[in-house]
């Protein structure tokens, strides 16, 4: 018979074992960290091994620090950027002259504060980044998800430089315009967007 000491969040690591005098047991990894690694004890003959890598990097997990930028994937930053310019573009339009001219230097104007917030927040919201789809909600949910988080960050911030640029408060009525619109416009054309990729990556 023989003990192994438990300790908070042990878990089993898959596939990797430990042999002593003709016993197998399975190595075990306690999440606790103090900084020199993970110490791993059996007490079949009092065998010690300390890792010193950390889980993820065990596990093959990527680093949390890791940034993910438009770079990473254009062809979808352009989609968002495409996305943004028509949400500024059909607003300008709503409002244009009586000849229907479209002024293109004011839709860049109006463009120009939720294209900085969108792309300056998405290191940190991850709408770049690679990501396994959710087995349950499949590639189009997810990516109604991963918009959605973007956007619940970048679109406020675009609405509040935008009050900076032209020095006053945006009145209501055009933020909860401006958060539905571009809720639609990022979501539909990212939902569109993986549902083509999986369909290429499939075939």
């Amino acid at each position: 018979a023989f003990q192994i000491n438990t300790c908070t969040n042990v878990r089993a690591v898959p596939g990797v074992s430990l042999l002593n005098g003709g016993a197998s047991t399975s190595i075990l990894k306690s999440s606790r960290n103090t900084g020199t690694g993970t110490t791993i004890q059996n007490n079949i003959g009092g065998l010690y091994m300390a890792d010193r890598n950390t889980p993820s990097e065990i596990e093959g997990e990527p680093s949390s620090s890791s940034f993910s930028t438009p770079l990473d994937k254009p062809i979808l930053a352009a989609t968002d950027f495409l996305s943004l310019v028509v949400f500024a573009g059909v607003g300008k339009a709503s409002h244009s002259g009586p000849d229907g001219a479209l002024d293109l230097a004011a839709v860049g104007v109006t463009a120009f504060p939720f294209l900085l917030a969108w792309f300056a927040t998405s290191p940190f919201t991850g709408v770049y980044s690679d990501r396994e789809a959710d087995g349950d909600d499949g590639v189009i949910i997810d990516a109604a998800k991963v918009a959605a988080k973007g956007w619940i960050v970048a679109v406020p911030l675009g609405c509040a430089l935008r009050g900076v640029i032209k020095g006053y408060v945006p009145p209501a009525p055009f933020v909860i315009v401006t958060m539905i619109v571009t809720l639609v416009l990022l979501g539909g054309t990212r939902m569109l967007y993986s549902a083509v990729e999986d369909k290429i990556s499939s075939d």
